[in-house]
């Protein structure tokens, strides 16, 4: 289920012009539901796609990287030239009505699962990481 949701999303990122760079390495048994945790990819890689649309062709880019080992950790990286603000719990607060189902989905699956989660905006860069 995860190979098909990274499979898609990394398609349609390259289908709009952004390198995709991704390290993937999982581990034989996930120590969370695999449809959640494909919830979650989902909803950071299509915000991810979101983002670099509104860059030029040159600047786009999507890193993610994901290990299975001591546990699972997950980052995902994209260039951002907008500002982000972010709440008092670190999750960013959306900037038009309609948006930011997507952090919410992820934040409620970190408590959930006892999971870290982790937003940021250093030197122009937007990452979420996450740790199983």
């Amino acid at each position: 289920m995860l190979d098909a949701v990274f499979s898609s999303y990394f398609d349609q990122a390259r289908n709009q012009a952004i390198s995709v760079r991704a390290q993937i390495a999982l581990p034989d048994a996930l120590p969370v539901d695999e449809g959640e945790l494909a919830i979650v990819l989902a909803n950071a890689l299509e915000n991810a796609i979101h983002a670099n649309q509104a860059l030029p062709q040159a600047q786009r880019e999507i890193r993610c990287k994901m290990v299975g080992a001591p546990s699972v950790m997950l980052e995902l990286s994209n260039p951002c030239t907008g500002q982000v603000f972010f709440d008092s719990d670190g999750l960013p607060v959306a900037q038009r009505e309609g948006h930011g189902l997507g952090v919410q989905s992820i934040s409620a699956f970190c408590k959930k699962n006892g999971a870290v989660c982790n937003f940021d905006l250093i030197d122009g860069w937007f990452r979420l990481r996450l740790v199983l």
